[in-house]
């Protein structure tokens, strides 16, 4: 029995790996697209973003269907193309709250949890 969900597993590992070389090389091709396309992005206006958006969505459904992908693929490279905007925008945000941190402490020597709204003001008015 134990052999048998081994090779269940074994299977779904070879799955997996299978749909990821199938999906990668789509998402990176998507992620490109969107970055490519000129897309409006901060303060939307709904009746001139919606016609960008309509047709970046078309290619990108017509990529899709040329790339001959699964069905449950098209969540997968929606999840991949997203997975480096998320890590890169985690990653550069804990870096900001490092660097805030260190200069919290170097100016008024604790941490920023700590630091009042009147030590703010009295620096700025410094």
């Amino acid at each position: 029995m134990g052999e048998k969900a081994n090779e269940e597993k074994g299977e779904k590992n070879d799955l997996s790996k299978e749909q990821l070389d199938r999906c990668i090389p789509v998402a990176r091709k998507v992620l490109s697209f969107i970055a490519d396309a000129g897309l409006p992005i901060g303060d939307i206006k709904k009746e001139t973003a919606s016609d960008d958006y309509d047709k970046a969505i078309k290619s990108i459904l017509q990529l899709l269907l040329d790339e001959n992908l699964r069905v449950n693929d098209v969540e997968m490279v929606i999840a991949l193309m997203l997975q480096p905007v998320d890590l890169v925008g985690k990653g550069i945000d804990h870096s900001l709250k490092i660097n805030l941190k260190q200069a919290s402490e170097k100016v008024w020597k604790k941490s920023p949890d700590e630091v009042t709204l009147q030590e703010v003001d009295a620096l700025l008015k410094s």
